[in-house]
């Protein structure tokens, strides 16, 4: 009798993530430059703005995406990327928006493209908790913008 066959188990692969997982970085300021903007609707409902940056700073770091989400009044025609949306004067969106740059003489000229041009200092942290409050597995956890401070120098 020869040797004993050679069994293994072989794990299954039975799913995939879509899309990947989002970057995880170390929580600080970082320069930022706006790729996009999509608007959308979180749960089918809460009109909301996602603001889409890329890691500017050296390092090994560079390059990586975070987002902003802001929520929004109301979204105006479809939803989807640079869609349009109505920001209520007292949200986080104008606020920071103003301590950016001037704030529109008509909010109907909300003008998000001129930040695409310039590199903006913001506050990156880590998300560790669900929208539930249940604790994420350092395995999912993920990096967002919480906040856009300044306009680099």
């Amino acid at each position: 009798m020869g040797a004993a066959p050679d069994l293994r188990i072989v794990p299954s692969c039975d799913g995939v993530i879509d899309g990947g997982l989002p970057a995880l970085i170390p929580p600080g300021e970082y320069q930022l430059s706006l790729q996009h903007w999509q608007t959308y609707k979180f749960m089918g409902r809460s009109p909301k703005l996602s603001l889409s940056f890329t890691v500017v700073d050296p390092g090994e770091h560079f390059g990586a995406l975070v987002s902003r989400h802001y929520n929004v009044a109301a979204l105006v025609g479809k939803e989807g990327r640079s869609g349009r949306f109505k920001a209520s004067a007292g949200c986080d969106l104008v606020r920071e928006y103003a301590r950016l740059l001037e704030l529109p003489g008509r909010f109907d000229r909300f003008d998000l493209q001129s930040l695409t041009r310039r590199i903006i200092v913001g506050k990156v942290d880590t998300v560790t908790t669900t929208a539930r409050q249940q604790k994420l597995a350092p395995a999912v956890r993920y990096s967002v913008v919480r906040e856009l401070l300044r306009i680099a120098a």
